[in-house]
């Protein structure tokens, strides 16, 4: 009978266990869906989960009674009846004392580990929600039954940590580098398809960039002039692949506005003739230091797929259409500002002769490097931009710098800018 009383002690121990890390390893996510479609017990777990502090403390307070209780009762249920049956079998009185209350102590440490801890703990991690949901009731009524004792425990606890707490930046909010990790095991497990993993993880990277990391610089804008000939503009929208095209007075300096190419050619159809400035719509200006992210929804407000990227004096830097927003986020589009050209060219050796203006992205997807020198500092955003930040000045041609397992050369400077860029990859010595 005492060992069947030790016995449920012990799965009271264990239920206490199961409930703790039950309810602590429970996605809140889950529960709170579970709980808006109805569930009382989700709901139930979902309170528990928000404000564990209470929950918590009745958790020990039981763990705590029970584990004095099972070495009281063991020991006197126990060990008395061991010690008279060693003696019975002709051990001496001082050694049947001694071992039997040793024999006790390791008997109810082993059934307190295995069926108090180890066993109940495995079985809520297998299944948090589950568990959380089938013990919060439960947990809830005991919390009541025990308020007096879990508030006294529960103020002294806050007096203690008060002072540390102050110091202690909350944890509660989700990082990125979690939701990342979260990603990449429900890819592992099938949950998602390699090509909604890929799509995730772009959306996450969009938010760390910046519009300059993705705009088309200045150098390589092609626009009207608003006093140009009919032939002028007959030819240069019919020669070029983009759908839209800055007009301007002379430079970029004095913008006008932009014009879509079925616009050109449906006045050019009907009268022959055109006029830039008049059907030119105005121009959308952002910073170039706003997230790409939020930059489709300055789209949408100003009714344009077409902004002009200006500096922190109003100078234009670039210029970026909805479309590179898209590439950023599902790669490159076919799309009619999709340029025809490669802007990398594999020679017989196995390198890259890359044009200076190939975008990071485009350059990270061609090397397989996941990470960049001073990229998270924003400095540049092409294959240019990172040879002079990483050399620190405008560079000769036959300069070069190996970054990881890959060599960068310069090969070709137009100017100051620099054009052609030889990558090649640079293998390990064999050891030996």
């Amino acid at each position: 009978m005492a060992f069947v009383v030790l016995l449920m002690l012990v799965v009271v121990n264990g239920l206490l266990a199961l409930s703790e890390i039950a309810v602590v390893s429970a996605r809140k996510v889950r529960l709170r869906r579970e709980a808006q479609a109805g569930s009382v017990s989700a709901a139930a777990a979902l309170a528990l989960a928000e404000n564990p502090a209470r929950f918590l403390s009745t958790v020990q307070v039981g763990i705590t009674l029970v584990s004095i209780v099972s070495g009281v009762f063991g020991e006197a249920a126990l060990a008395d009846d061991l010690r008279r049956w060693l003696e019975g079998v002709g051990f001496p009185r001082a050694t049947s004392r001694i071992g039997a209350s040793v024999a006790t102590v390791v008997g109810i440490t082993y059934l307190s580990l295995v069926l108090g801890e180890l066993v109940p703990k495995r079985v809520a991690i297998a299944n948090p929600e589950g568990m959380a949901k089938v013990v919060a009731r439960p947990m809830m009524f005991l919390s009541r039954i025990g308020a007096p004792m879990v508030w006294l425990l529960t103020v002294s606890t806050n007096l203690v940590i008060r002072p540390f707490a102050r110091n202690t930046p909350s944890t509660d909010r989700v990082t990125e580098d979690e939701v990342r990790g979260i990603i990449q095991q429900a890819a592992l497990e099938g949950v998602l398809h390699a090509a909604e993993h890929e799509l995730v993880e772009r959306v996450l990277r969009l938010g760390d960039r910046r519009v300059k990391h993705l705009m088309v610089p200045r150098t390589q804008i092609e626009w009207l002039d608003a006093e140009a000939t009919i032939d002028h503009v007959r030819v240069a929208v019919a020669t070029s692949v983009h759908s839209h095209f800055p007009v301007c007075h002379g430079s970029l300096a004095k913008i006008v506005g932009v014009v879509h190419v079925k616009d050109v050619f449906r006045h050019l159809m009907v009268s022959r003739t055109v006029d830039l400035a008049e059907i030119a719509k105005p121009p959308l200006y952002v910073p170039e230091a706003i997230p790409a992210i939020r930059l489709a929804e300055r789209f949408r407000q100003a009714g344009t797929k077409f902004a002009f990227v200006v500096d922190e004096y109003g100078g234009v830097e670039g210029i970026i259409t909805l479309n590179d927003v898209l590439e950023a986020l599902i790669g490159d589009a076919a799309s009619p500002d999709s340029a025809p050209e490669s802007l990398a060219v594999r020679r017989a050796d196995g390198s890259w002769l890359i044009d200076g203006g190939m975008s990071i992205d485009q350059l990270t997807k061609l090397t397989g490097l996941k990470d960049l020198p001073n990229l998270d500092e924003g400095e540049y955003s092409t294959v240019a931009g990172m040879v002079t930040t990483v050399l620190g000045r405008i560079p000769r041609t036959g300069e070069l710098f190996q970054w990881k397992d890959w060599r960068f050369e310069v090969v070709d400077l137009d100017g100051p800018r620099v054009d052609k860029v030889l990558a090649q990859q640079v293998r390990p010595r064999s050891g030996g």
